[in-house]
C-alpha cells in the first residue's frame, strides 16, 4: 500500500505485512478501507509517546514506557510478545528486542537493550521468556495504555 511504502521509505521503519495490516485495521475505525485525517490524529498519540534523545536514540525510555508503547501498538501482551519473538521459541533475544523496537520507531543501542533485558529478568540471562515479559507488561494499567 501507499502508506506502508511512505512509512518504510521516509521513516526508515520496516513493517512486516501482518503488522501493517493490523495497525491499518486499528486506525481505520470507520471500517471504510481508508484512514482519514481524524482517524490518523486519534491514533497518532502512540508515536508521540516515543522519547527521542538528542543523539537520535530512544535510550532514555524506561521499561514502563516501552511496555506502554508496545501495548498501544499491539493491543495485548500476547500479541506484542508474538511480534517480538520472531524465532518462535518462546523467548525474546537481545537481537529480537532490538529489531522489534526499531520496527515500531524506538531505536535503541544494544547496550540499552542489554540493560532492559537485565532489568526485566533480574539479571537472569540474555533473553526474556513470556513470564518475564508478562511481569514487565503487567506494570502498565490498561487505562494507561
Amino acid at each position: 500500500s501507499e502508506l506502508k511504502q511512505v512509512i518504510e521509505e521516509k521513516l526508515d521503519i520496516k513493517i512486516p505485512n501482518r503488522m501493517f495490516e493490523e495497525v491499518f485495521r486499528r486506525m481505520d475505525t470507520k471500517g471504510d478501507g481508508s484512514i482519514d485525517y481524524q482517524e490518523f490524529l486519534e491514533h497518532f498519540h502512540s508515536a508521540a509517546e516515543i522519547k527521542v534523545d538528542v543523539d537520535g536514540s530512544c535510550d532514555s525510555m524506561s521499561v514502563y514506557e516501552i511496555c506502554k508503547l508496545l501495548l498501544n501498538i499491539y493491543g495485548s501482551t500476547a500479541e506484542a510478545f508474538r511480534e517480538l519473538n520472531v524465532g518462535g521459541n518462546g523467548r525474546v533475544t537481545r537481537d529480537e528486542l532490538f529489531e522489534g523496537l526499531r520496527r515500531v520507531g524506538a531505536r535503541m543501542s544494544l547496550r540499552r537493550i542489554d540493560q532492559i533485558i537485565s532489568e526485566i529478568t533480574n539479571d537472569q540471562g540474555k533473553f526474556m521468556n513470556y513470564k518475564h515479559f508478562l511481569k514487565a507488561m503487567s506494570t502498565v494499567k490498561m487505562s494507561d495504555a
